[in-house]
């Protein structure tokens, strides 16, 4: 597991977490079974455009479509322009956006480009597909700059392969697949080559132990997914030497169960549910483009882990439409009907077999994988009852659903502050009215130098200000494992759900005795958190709730929030010991500037209950 931001940054730039010479342990009678399973040729499992009567069905001339239109916009525009100084900006000055932006334009061109050439056959797309596909091969790096540490990719003393690299090399190989006989065989000799030199070639080299090995073979995070992935692609579609693509695909099969460690034991994903989306997304990617490959006789759904790692996405919505946006989250983030309907097609919970979704044109590896996807097999029937809540005991964060005629669901957690994309938010909560949540998590800021390095908790999105949790003695969280909640009870009923945590640990506050949040919720419409504290002295508290909807004051003890024309009443019980409600704004580079109401007791106390109410207001 990633240890800090400071350490995912010095990983993710190749300086640490290196297992040196160390080959990944390969039995060679298993890699020459997955040699008997695949194809003599390179290609993927989608058809390439010499196929007419495929690429001229209505069909795929429908999904297609849109990618014909961008196309055409495509042929009027210039190539953007990716100098030096836009990649080394970064460097300078913390920015990512600039030049992923830029990037990510001239990468967006390779699936319209592609796809509208092979469903409309007249050479129309192609001389801009080589304009592009010589463009990218030209580019000094295909890593992205924050990944890059010293820039050594871009100055050529290395050969990383991150995220983007190894998509990259999926897309080209894919490209180059599908188009192989209208394409100029200089510059299908240059993508190949490309592909190879940047991507399969420092991999195997890792994976046999002649450099030093990439920290995210190793890592549990979506980085080990999101790469195999790419890497496999990359192979399966241009690599010739079926011995070659045999063993990309062996060492995938061993290291692809360090992201099924990343769960725990009952599923739950710490990077939460946009990362689940990305990671386990690229998973099922992978799993998919393996299982294709191999007609159905390689399956990594089938090892440990995998099934209930895809739970997670249907586990953790509070509503459907509705998730916390627990660690680096967006707020809107919901579980991608396209990768469900994949587990659909092997586990019945996820959703009706025969659902159609169709993957967008964004990603030409994605679009290729899913877009027709064979069946292997039955999905495995369950029987399926509705939940009014689920507990991820081994992660210590609970979802509540409101009963049949009820709109108040929750969220909370406990957890530590040494998770994936960590925040520092043990006690954090969210409260909901049907899909608009009224309490939030505030999700993630907008990513720079800063995100991924020793002053991420500067932010104060991502320091525990940004939370609905106390401040003691005017101290934030502290960061790190041993700033946990401790799980002190838990009991569950269909009408009142209880969990209390201790979380004394995560304040570096030696006057602190007893610091206890107990969160009570009823599933007709009644969320209660109470904070116990007990010092050996007289103690600042303060707590807060952290919201996106207008809120007023009613009276001494009482405010509302309202969003979405929708109320939510609060009410603060503190025993009788005086407080103030004051708010302010958290203002950082980020897609939302949520609003703190501070609860704060007036004089310092030894003991204290602090108790907040959350009802749906009669009438």
């Amino acid at each position: 597991m990633v240890a800090s931001p400071l350490i995912a940054i010095a990983f993710a730039s190749g300086l640490i977490g290196q297992n040196v010479g160390k080959p990944v342990p390969l039995n060679s009678k298993r890699t020459t079974q997955i040699q008997s399973m695949l194809p003599i040729e390179p290609g993927g499992s989608f058809p390439s455009a010499a196929n007419r009567e495929f690429w001229s069905s209505a069909s795929v001339q429908a999904m297609v479509e849109p990618a014909i239109k961008r196309a055409n916009g495509m042929l009027k525009s210039p190539l953007p322009e990716l100098p030096a100084t836009l990649y080394l900006e970064y460097y300078k000055n913390g920015n990512r956006t600039h030049y992923q932006d830029a990037f990510g334009k001239l990468t967006s061109r390779l699936p319209a480009l592609t796809l509208a050439e092979a469903a409309t056959d007249k050479g129309k797309y192609i001389p801009a597909l080589e304009e592009t596909l010589i463009a990218i091969c030209k580019l000094k790096s295909w890593i992205l700059p924050a990944h890059d540490g010293g820039h050594k990719t871009f100055d050529g003393k290395d050969m990383f392969v991150d995220l983007r690299s190894s998509d990259i090399g999926a897309q080209l190989g894919l490209a180059v697949y599908i188009l192989r006989a209208k394409l100029s065989p200089d510059v299908v000799r240059l993508v190949t080559g490309e592909i190879h030199r940047r991507v399969i070639d420092p991999y195997l080299k890792a994976v046999d132990g002649k450099t030093a090995r990439m920290w995210w073979m190793d890592t549990t995070n979506n980085w080990n997914a999101v790469c195999l992935a790419g890497v496999v692609g990359a192979a399966l579609s241009s690599e010739p030497s079926i011995e070659t693509r045999a063993k990309v695909v062996a060492s995938s099969e061993v290291l692809i169960k360090n992201f099924l460690k990343g769960f725990t034991k009952d599923g739950y994903c710490s990077e939460g549910l946009s990362y689940w989306n990305y990671g386990y997304g690229n998973f099922l990617r992978l799993s998919e483009a393996v299982e294709q490959a191999t007609k159905g006789k390689l399956d990594y759904l089938a090892l440990p882990g995998a099934e209930v790692a895809g739970r997670y996405a249907t586990r953790i919505e509070m509503t459907r439409g509705l998730a916390p946006a627990f660690a680096d989250c967006d707020l809107t983030s919901v579980p991608s009907p396209l990768y469900l309907s994949r587990l659909a097609r092997k586990w019945s919970w996820a959703g009706p077999a025969d659902q159609k979704v169709v993957p967008g044109i964004s990603d030409l590896y994605e679009f290729t994988t899913f877009a027709f996807a064979p069946k292997f097999g039955e999905p495995k029937k369950e029987e399926s009852k509705p939940e009014n809540h689920f507990w991820f005991s081994s992660a210590g964060v609970y979802v509540g659903h409101p009963s049949p005629g009820n709109t108040l669901s929750v969220a909370f957690k406990g957890g530590n502050n040494n998770e994936h994309h960590n925040h520092n938010d043990v006690g954090s909560y969210v409260v909901a009215l049907g899909t608009t949540a009224m309490v939030v998590d505030p999700g993630r800021e907008t990513y720079t130098a800063r995100t991924f390095s020793s002053p991420r908790y500067d932010s104060n999105l991502l320091n525990s200000f940004g939370h609905s949790v106390p401040v003691i003695n005017h101290k934030l969280q502290s960061t790190g494992a041993d700033a946990r909640g401790e799980i002190l009870q838990s009991s569950f009923s269909d009408e009142l759900d209880t969990v209390s945590f201790n979380y004394l640990s995560c304040y570096a506050e030696r006057e602190l005795l007893q610091l206890e949040r107990t969160f009570t919720y009823g599933h007709k419409d009644s969320f209660v958190v109470q904070d116990t504290l007990d010092g050996k002295s007289e103690i600042r508290f303060e707590t807060a709730i952290i919201t996106l909807a207008e809120w007023k004051q009613i009276n001494d003890h009482q405010i509302t929030l309202t969003k979405d024309n929708k109320t939510l009443l609060v009410t603060i019980d503190t025993g009788g010991i005086p407080f103030t409600i004051s708010d302010s704004k958290i203002i950082e580079d980020a897609p939302v500037k949520p609003t703190r109401i501070a609860i704060s007791l007036n004089e310092p106390v030894r003991t204290a209950k602090v108790k907040i109410h959350y009802a749906v207001p009669e009438g």
